[in-house]
């Protein structure tokens, strides 16, 4: 049996990696979203390189993600604060999806615009 292309567990270590093999420490680690590329980093007053990269000082898995789900509220809310919360889809389009929703369309039946 095949387990390649992850499944519910890579779900659950996404943006997580044990750099130095079993018993050790946990790191979070996550692509910097391009809006935060180069703006400065409040915790290490450095600017934001290509990678975000952040010890978690946990070698169990479940205090690990809580951890990483504590970092990568705090990465989006940074970067929505310098976006200013603007999405990618217009409100005219949203509504349309909500509409057509409520009407009871199919996903297949709706135009993903932009």
């Amino acid at each position: 049996m095949s387990h390649a292309g992850g499944g519910a567990r890579a779900v659950e270590v996404r943006y997580i990696v044990q750099p130095r093999g079993p018993g050790t420490a946990y790191q979070f680690r996550i692509r910097t979203p391009s809006a935060l590329v180069g703006m400065i980093d409040p915790e290490t007053g450095k600017p934001f390189g290509a990678t975000i990269k952040r010890g978690t000082g946990e070698s169990h898995l479940p205090t690990a993600r809580k951890i990483r789900d504590r970092l990568l509220g705090s990465i989006r809310a940074a970067e929505d604060a310098i976006v200013g919360g603007r999405s990618p889809v217009s409100a005219v389009v949203a509504g349309r999806w909500r509409d057509a929703i409520a009407a009871g369309m199919s996903r297949s039946m709706l135009k993903l615009e932009r």
